[in-house]
Order: structure tokens, then sequence, then C-alpha cells
């Protein structure tokens, strides 16, 4: 078995469109020592094949390339796991197979966590938007409670894929995802991973594209629909819980704002009454914080009517939406 520095997990399905740019920034890495996992969960398009021609271009990181096929489509939680399963270095990173990566950024994160003997580093990102791109600055000094409460309150991100972590984070405490539930589930590991922690530290530099422009993804469930998502409801459920079950202190609006976050849909996409109604009976101790969101101002408006049940008003607001989309 080679001896690898960082395994870097990549869970994909269908993401033909984007997967040999995500590659060739993976191969192009400055550090020697990384294993790349690559994770099918049983694509239907082309993106194996695009993977494997990428790969051909790179005959030195042949051997440290490693594809595991699902036999049948399990979501990104289980993709996940599989990834994290087949890992053989002491650190683990992430990229989603639609982004890419500078070519110094597993060089840099590594040499600071030997360095500090850090069990996670996390940097700055980019959004990319097809025209311009956003830096997202991570900068905290924080230790690792502080940086629950950061990504639980939405200063910090709760992404997998601008952090290093130790293996060993992951399997001394048993940490997995939920297998099944598919949206939110990296800020629920992160969490766990953070609380676990001893030492973390933030790395000053930008180093990942988040393509935010993406038509297809290992998640397949639609963040346009108008409904609830489920999953994100069960895995905000767990995240409070276990916060309250080890001590992590959330005041009564830091959980009324976890708690709106699953059913925001409902209102941002809603097309009739019904989902409005379903909006406000969901956690509806939460609705009160509607106001603390970062949601713009009339979509407050809008949540505030529903709350107090001004359906007529409600109906207006559809009506108008309607207009405006079939001008």
């Amino acid at each position: 078995m080679k001896d690898f520095s960082v395994s870097v997990i990549i869970p994909f399905y269908n993401a033909e469109s984007y997967i040999e740019k995500c590659a060739h920034s993976l191969f192009s890495q400055t550090l020697e020592g990384i294993q790349f996992v690559f994770v099918n969960d049983k694509s239907t398009d082309g993106s194996v094949e695009r993977l494997n021609n990428v790969i051909k271009q790179y005959p030195d990181r042949e051997e440290d390339v490693l594809l595991v096929n699902h036999d049948r489509n399990t979501g990104a939680a289980t993709s996940r796991n599989t990834g994290v399963d087949h890992a053989q270095a002491g650190y683990i990173g992430w990229v989603d197979a639609d982004d890419w990566v500078e070519k110094g950024m597993f060089e840099a994160m590594y040499n600071e966590a030997v360095k500090k003997d850090l069990d996670i580093v996390w940097v700055d990102f980019y959004n990319n938007y097809g025209d311009r791109e956003d830096l997202i600055d991570q900068w905290y000094e924080g230790g690792n409670l502080e940086c629950v409460k950061k990504m639980l309150n939405g200063q910090l991100s709760g992404v997998m894929w601008n952090k290093l972590t130790k293996k060993t984070v992951y399997t001394e405490n048993r940490v997995r995802f939920p297998d099944g539930l598919d949206m939110c589930e990296d800020l629920r590991v992160n969490v766990q991973l953070f609380y676990y922690a001893d030492k973390v530290a933030y790395l000053n530099g930008a180093f990942y594209h988040h393509f935010k422009m993406k038509t297809d993804s290992i998640t397949k469930e639609s963040v346009l629909k108008p409904k609830i998502n489920y999953d994100w409801l069960e895995n905000a459920k767990a995240i409070i819980a276990f916060a309250g079950n080890n001590g992590i202190y959330l005041n009564e609006m830091e959980i009324g704002l976890m708690k709106l976050s699953p059913k925001v849909n409902l209102l941002v996409r809603g097309t009739d009454v019904s989902s409005f109604k379903t909006w406000r009976t969901i956690f509806p101790e939460a609705n009160k914080f509607i106001w603390k969101t970062k949601l713009p101002f009339h979509y407050k408006v809008i949540a505030y009517c529903a709350d107090r049940e001004y359906w007529f008003l409600i109906g207006g607001w559809i009506l108008l939406k309607k207009m405006i989309k079939h001008r």
C-alpha cells in the first residue's frame, strides 16, 4: 500500500459537464503524495469515460487514483461514506466534481496541518458565477467549539470542501454521514468533526472555486422545488440534538434560524397558497425569527403574512409572480 499524505474524495453523479476540469485541477496539484478517491454514484452519463480520458493524460498519477463504482444510486451522504472508507492517507480533503482547485491547495493545507499538528485546517474560497467570482472570507481564530457556533449561525461555512481533516477524527469518534439524508449532511458532519477536534486553524488563502451555476450534481434533490426538504429537516434536528447533548449552547434565535432553513423553498419557490400554509405549520415556533434571516426583505414580509394567515395577500403575491414570469 502506497504511503499517502492526503486522500482527496470526489463523489460524483452525472457530472460529465464538469468532471474533466475538476480532474485536471486535481492531477496538477503540487503535493505529490495524494490519493484521489473518485466515487461514482451510478452515473448514467459519460462522466466515467471523461474521467478516464483525463487520467490517461497523467501517467504519473494513475496509481494514485481509485475509482469506486456504486452498483446503485445511493446519494451524496452514502457516497461520502464510501470515500472515507477507501481513504488511505492520514488527512482527508474533499472536492465536488463540478468545482476546481488551485494547484497549490493541498500542499499548502497539508504543510500547515503538519507544522501545527492540526486536526482541521480550512481556507477561503471563491463562488464562481461564470462571468465573475466572489471571494468568501473564512477568517476566524477561535477554538473548535467557537467554530461550531460560527458554522451554526452561518458566519463560517459548513461545507466539506474547504477543509482538511485528520482521518482519525472521523474513525476514532465514529463520525459518519447520515445515509439517505443528502442536504445539510456536510454541516451535520462538520459540527461533529470540529467538536471532537483538539486543534483547528484557519489558513489564509483562497484555493477553492465553487461553481454556482451548475445544472446537475451528486445531490439529486432540486433546491428549486417548492417543497420542504425532509433530508435537511432531519439533519437540522440531528444537529440541534447533538449540540444539546454535548453542551453546545444554542439560544432560541440560533435554533430558530436553523429550523427555518429546511423550509425556505416553500417560501421562496411557493406557487400556490398550500405551500405557504405548509411553511407556516412546520416548526411554527421558528417563524418569528424570519426578520433575522438573510432573506430579501420582500420574502420576510411574505413570511409574516403567511404566519398571520393573510392568505388574500399571499394569493396576490402568487398572482404577481405569475404575471412577471409570463411577461
